[in-house]
């Protein structure tokens, strides 16, 4: 009935149906831009990066990110320094939630009892898939280093838009394990953020993240099984 009042459960399906139509937007105009654009293999590369920091878009608020991701996460970067991409991309909201590292943490207690601490999702994916590959010779104690390198790192959605992600990365020193860790190696003093662009600079650096990315690039192209000489260094 005309001007009567809307039920909780309608407000929410609503709400529901309005955060799919922007998400179907933002999908519909990736595709439009790939199939449009001018400038062809910069919409192949964005379409292999965007694959290759691969985001669920159908969970919580990601649904409203896609747009973000696409134009301001990986577009600027897909013909620039791997390394750029790769914080940019560790940086993201939609990053964050979707493998969990803005609830990564140092172990503590609330006043309620409740105890939270490290996940190590982020830390195990951007090893595994993003940069040195799943034979890239990291270990598990690895994982949990890189996860205690990267407590911390959250974002500030309070009042604020989260379909306009750009600078809500918020580092939180509060949540921050302050100790010392070990990386492939490498020694890594308390520098609070400054800890995880080292860590994310080491893991680019690697020749094993060069090959893992050289390798998906050339099966992107060529075949799912090309040769050898199209990714490996040459003596």
């Amino acid at each position: 009935m005309d001007g009567q009042a809307l039920s909780a459960e309608d407000v929410i399906n609503q709400r529901k149906q309005f955060s799919k139509s922007i998400l179907q937007d933002a999908q519909s105009a990736r595709l439009a831009r790939g199939i449009l654009s001018n400038r062809q293999l910069q919409s192949v590369m964005m379409d292999f990066w965007f694959n290759h920091f691969n985001v669920n878009f159908y969970a919580g608020v990601n649904i409203l990110l896609m747009a973000d991701y696409d134009h301001r996460v990986i577009r600027p970067y897909v013909f620039g320094l791997f390394s750029d991409l790769l914080k940019s991309t560790a940086h993201s909201l939609a990053m964050g939630n979707y493998l969990n590292n803005r609830e990564n943490s140092k172990v503590f207690t609330n006043a309620k009892g409740k105890q939270f601490g490290m996940n190590e999702n982020y830390a195990r994916e951007v090893m595994e898939l993003h940069t040195l590959g799943v034979n890239g010779g990291y270990t598990q104690k690895d994982v949990i280093e890189l996860a205690r390198i990267l407590t911390g790192w959250s974002y500030d959605t309070r009042g604020v838009n989260p379909s306009v992600a750009d600078d809500l990365f918020m580092f939180r020193k509060d949540l921050h394990d302050t100790g010392d860790k070990n990386l492939l190696g490498v020694h890594v003093v308390n520098q609070g953020e400054q800890e995880g662009i080292q860590a994310l600079d080491l893991l680019a650096s690697k020749q094993a993240t060069a090959l893992n990315i050289s390798k998906k690039i050339a099966q992107y192209f060529v075949s799912d099984q090309p040769s050898a000489t199209l990714f490996m260094a040459t003596p």
